[in-house]
């Protein structure tokens, strides 16, 4: 009888084990999973040429690394930001961002895409990658890579 009992006490507390592991969450990995939700859904924003909602993604003052800018990180407020991507919109009225590959870890998301679209007439397509900071759930840096 008392092994029986141990036998069956044994098999709770493994079973709770078990239980208590699966439970337990990875804050990390949620805050990666979030990021990268927010990632997509900043592309998803941009493909539908609207720029408020994009700005909603970015801190206040964001910092931006891209070619246009220079070689040095530039502080953008959100009307900054907007002001580049409707001159953006008004130079290609079809420009579109196609995600080839994604991947979020901590604090950062990486992201390569092709971005097309038609200048004057023009069609052009133009391999990028970015990687996106975060910081409370906003994106505090954007450094983008790109041959221009």
């Amino acid at each position: 009888m008392i092994m029986k009992s141990l036998y069956r006490l044994s098999w709770v507390v493994a079973l709770t084990l078990v239980l208590g592991c699966a439970e337990k969450k990875n804050p990390q990995a949620e805050i990666a999973a979030q990021n990268l939700n927010s990632a997509k859904a900043l592309f998803a924003a941009f493909n539908q040429h609207d720029w408020n909602k994009m700005a909603d993604f970015y801190a206040k003052d964001a910092l931006f690394l891209d070619p246009a800018y220079g070689k040095t990180w530039v502080k953008k407020n959100h009307e900054e930001f907007m002001d580049n991507y409707k001159w953006m919109q008004k130079s290609a009225p079809d420009i579109k961002d196609e995600l080839t590959a994604i991947f979020a870890a901590d604090d950062k998301v990486s992201i390569q895409f092709t971005s097309t679209g038609t200048t004057e007439g023009q069609q052009w397509s133009i391999p990028i990658s970015t990687i996106l900071t975060f910081k409370d759930g906003k994106i505090i840096k954007d450094a983008t890579y790109y041959d221009k």
